[in-house]
């Protein structure tokens, strides 16, 4: 490996992260390819999570790490958070982390491995999951995600785009960029996650590289600020409730923001020769989520019945998850009042 591409940022978020940070520190620390630097951007945290990083920057501490901390005098989000720890980090490869999670040991090896040998833009992997005192669950993050076997193949045969649309499989905690990657995705667009939109458009730009196996052991837990709804029933509950008309005309404004950012980078940056295609693509998942949240204006049978059904089983294969998405749709409760187009 070149020396360029052994050094490797860590950009790490935290926000009242004390009760498993010093865990997902020990991890980084252990790993068994030391990173060059971790970029940790404080979101005004009021427990002793400061305290922590700052034990960890000690110069006796016996596994002290090459920390440097921005503290935010305004909270800005976990996506803010990450961009601006993006902007303030140094090196040829980005590594994210989530400040409750534990790494495996070869974690930053495999991500640097991975990138090089493929020449990818961006690289992910599977997780183990972990509850609060860290016992596995016995499931891992692909399969609560419902990324399916038939959807990894696609990734590795270079169809990764079409995955995307349908929905994001890459969770930033396991995510690693290429430097490059971001004069693609800074400033993130309005109503993304930083994971999300990084995968969207380094598709759409780029390619991508999978890691099989877990690379972290991902920490679910009651008070985490973001993670995916798995198959947690409270949890699909609460996303069913709160799939409102308003909600889903958000989500295809911010698919037509993606479509702008790729018509403004242009063909000449991009790798992949079939951009105008994508931002079709993008702008006909737009168009679909309209059609979804026009849905919640009425009520479920009536909802039912004015589906246009073969239009809307193609729209739920290519931009939503089948026929969970359209269960979702049909269990939502009605808008309780008609947005304005």
């Amino acid at each position: 490996m070149s020396s360029q591409l052994n050094t490797v940022s860590v950009v790490l978020a935290t926000f009242n992260g004390a009760k498993f940070l010093r865990a997902q520190l020990e991890s980084i620390a252990k790993q068994t390819l030391p990173v060059d630097e971790i970029v940790v951007g404080d979101d005004g945290s009021r427990d002793d999570t400061l305290e922590i990083l700052e034990e960890y920057q000690r110069p006796g501490h016996p596994h002290k790490l090459p920390l440097r901390i921005i503290r935010h005098e305004r909270q800005m989000g976990p996506a803010r958070n990450f961009e601006c720890l993006m902007r303030a980090s140094k090196h040829d490869i980005i590594l994210f982390s989530d400040q409750d999670d534990i790494w495996m040991s070869d974690r930053v090896l495999r991500s640097v491995k991975a990138l090089q040998v493929t020449d990818a833009d961006y690289v992910f992997g599977d997780a183990t999951i972990i509850d609060e005192v860290s016992r596995p669950s016995g499931q891992t993050l692909w399969n609560d995600v419902f990324f399916s076997k038939q959807e990894r193949e696609a990734m590795r045969s270079g169809s990764g785009f079409n995955v995307l649309m349908r929905h994001n499989v890459v969770t930033g905690a396991t995510l690693g960029i290429r430097r490059r990657v971001l004069d693609w995705v800074l400033p993130l667009a309005e109503g993304w996650m930083h994971d999300g939109w990084i995968a969207l458009i380094a598709e759409a730009l780029g390619t991508s590289t999978m890691i099989e196996d877990p690379v972290i052991s991902y920490r679910r837990h009651r008070h985490q600020q973001i993670g995916a709804v798995g198959l947690h029933p409270i949890r699909l509950a609460r996303f069913i409730s709160n799939q409102q008309r308003s909600g889903l005309e958000l989500e295809a404004q911010s698919y037509r923001l993606a479509a702008q950012r790729l018509l403004h980078l242009g063909v000449g940056a991009a790798k992949q020769p079939n951009i105008e295609a994508r931002i079709s693509q993008l702008e006909t998942k737009a168009a679909f989520l309209e059609q979804r949240a026009r849905g919640r204006d009425f009520g479920r049978i009536r909802r039912l019945l004015d589906a246009p059904v073969l239009e809307s089983a193609r729209g739920y294969r290519r931009f939503a998850l089948g026929w969970r998405s359209f269960v979702v749709d049909m269990l939502a409760p009605r808008s309780s009042h008609k947005a304005k187009l």
